[in-house]
């Protein structure tokens, strides 16, 4: 398993995504399965369960880092398929 480091400016938006990890939107069509982005309607529960920690971070500052991941993951997976 490879290793990384993460800046703890990022350590609360990381947990928050990890904790998404089962809410994406997934199509599918004729070319397979496209990963469209995080359904954000779970977010509520998930921020509920990481609202404690010494890196939290408030929401103007987590969306954009969040989105940054769901991007970068996006990518990645819809190169999979």
């Amino acid at each position: 398993m490879e290793r990384f480091e993460v800046w703890p400016d990022h350590w609360h938006a990381l947990q928050v995504f990890l904790g998404m990890g089962s809410q994406w939107r997934i199509v599918g069509g004729m070319a397979g399965l496209l990963y469209q982005g995080l359904d954000y309607g779970a977010l509520e529960p998930v921020l509920r369960a990481h609202k404690r920690g010494p890196h939290r971070q408030p929401m103007k500052r987590l969306m954009p880092q969040l989105r940054r991941l769901e991007a970068a993951a996006a990518d990645v997976l819809n190169q999979q398929r």
